[in-house]
């Protein structure tokens, strides 16, 4: 009886862990697209061209 006590709570910690790391990294490569990147670009450099408020 003992040994199924610390069975469940270490199944629960350990599903939650594994779906989180893979969420995390396939989020940071799709959000940056090939297609983004000549659109980010030119947006920096609008900004960086354009004199500040500041």
């Amino acid at each position: 009886m003992k040994e199924r006590s610390p069975v469940p709570p270490t199944e629960s910690p350990r599903s939650i862990a594994p779906p989180l790391s893979p969420s995390l990294i396939p989020l940071p490569p799709p959000a940056l697209p090939p297609l983004e990147d000549p659109i980010l670009l030119l947006f920096l450099s609008h900004l960086s061209s354009q004199p500040h408020p500041a």
